[in-house]
């Protein structure tokens, strides 16, 4: 009987969730919801399922909730910085490997790379080249990781603008924080000569996307793909296909 009752709360709350959700992202950020006793009234739920609902919609970022006079539920909007580190930490506890996300990131990044293709976006097309400027300007200069992996997330943060796609440019900028937070860095620390060929593999994928050459794109694209495979392969062997938890007995 308890779990069935237990059961019954949850598809309540779920529910009521979904409600809440769908009304704040219908509205601009920072539009007023209503007070708690409207809400309640609105959603048909008690007074503690509703602050449940409330407290899960505030953790997500979905609403804000304010005290006192003027106070009330408000619509708020998840950042995609926010939600990336959120999907990028619930994979470090998975302990997915670096092997793993590289297969999923190469479909994700080579759709981006179509989409950015054909994209007349004039406003992200001119950041691309503003960035191209930059790698180039790096080429042949004593660039240190971070610097190159600075620039890969800003190439990264452009394509998902220029595929016109969330759910690319959210994937894009998770696999990048995913990487962050794997320390990638060791994959170039000490090997100047792979982060010029990063360099130059990431300036042909710029020069290819601006000329709206699709097949070119593809082709650097696989180059840049080639080359990562095979350092993660040189830096960490078995460990870098395995999950880490199996990778460490």
């Amino acid at each position: 009987m308890k779990n069935q009752e237990t059961a019954e709360a949850t598809s309540v709350t779920f529910q009521a969730a979904v409600q809440l959700r769908k009304r704040a992202l219908a509205v601009e950020e920072g539009s007023f919801l209503g007070s708690e006793e409207e809400l309640m009234e609105a959603l048909g739920v008690s007074r503690p399922t509703f602050r449940q609902v409330a407290r899960l919609l505030a953790h997500e970022q979905v609403l804000t909730i304010k005290r006192g006079v003027g106070g009330g539920f408000f619509a708020r909007r998840p950042t995609l910085n926010t939600v990336s580190r959120a999907v990028a930490a619930y994979l470090n506890s998975r302990q997915t490997s670096l092997q793993q996300v590289l297969e999923a990131a190469q479909g994700v990044f080579r759709m981006g790379v179509e989409l950015a293709v054909a994209s007349d976006d004039t406003a992200a097309r001119k950041r691309l080249a503003r960035l191209r400027e930059k790698l180039v300007a790096e080429d042949g200069r004593q660039q240190s990781a971070r610097q190159l992996l600075a620039l890969e997330s800003e190439l990264e943060g452009i394509l998902g603008a220029l595929s016109g796609n969330p759910a690319i440019e959210l994937s894009l900028t998770m696999f990048n924080q995913f990487g962050a937070e794997q320390s990638t860095t060791k994959l170039y620390a000490g090997h100047p000569e792979r982060i010029q060929a990063w360099n130059r593999a990431s300036i042909g994928c710029v020069d290819a996307i601006l000329a709206k050459d699709q097949r070119a794109a593809r082709n650097r694209f696989a180059e840049r793909s080639d080359l990562l495979q095979q350092w993660i392969a040189a830096e960490l062997g078995d460990a870098g296909k395995r999950p880490r938890a199996a990778a460490a007995k």
